[in-house]
């Protein structure tokens, strides 16, 4: 979770979630086990139909992690996107020291596009994001 990410965070993203829906812009799930217990979340945002891309976020509870969970939810997810909703780009970006997310890209069949400079704010200042895509040509990797 993003570092000082409160409960009130988490009831703001989750309202917002049905209106993304509803207006095609996004969609998250729920990552959960075949118990129930929930594993993380994940989701498009951004999505933009005219350019036919998204981008794709996601989070990993820590008792899930190093077990394949995000891999395989961003696997999923980004293939349902491109085979079925019809994108052509899938975005996923990541901070240059988050050495987890950065792999998770990689194994996933993202190809790492470079640095973006300075572009977002985090914490108070600005931070680089590494920018990673996959493509439909991609999937056949």
């Amino acid at each position: 979770m993003p570092h000082g990410y409160t409960e009130r965070d988490a009831t703001e993203f989750i309202a917002t979630r049905e209106g993304d829906r509803a207006a095609g812009i996004g969609i998250s799930f729920a990552v959960v086990d075949s118990d129930g217990e929930l594993l993380g979340s994940i989701g498009l945002m951004n999505v933009d139909w005219p350019e036919r891309k998204a981008e794709i976020g996601y989070w990993v509870a820590k008792g899930a992690r190093r077990r394949g969970v995000g891999t395989r939810a961003v696997v999923l997810l980004s293939r349902w996107a491109i085979e079925q909703l019809g994108l052509e780009r899938i975005e996923l970006s990541a901070s240059p020291r988050n050495a987890a997310s950065l792999a998770l890209a990689r194994r996933a069949g993202f190809t790492r596009e470079g640095t973006l400079r300075r572009f977002r704010y985090r914490h108070g200042e600005r931070e680089d994001l590494v920018m990673h895509s996959l493509l439909p040509e991609d999937l056949a990797r």
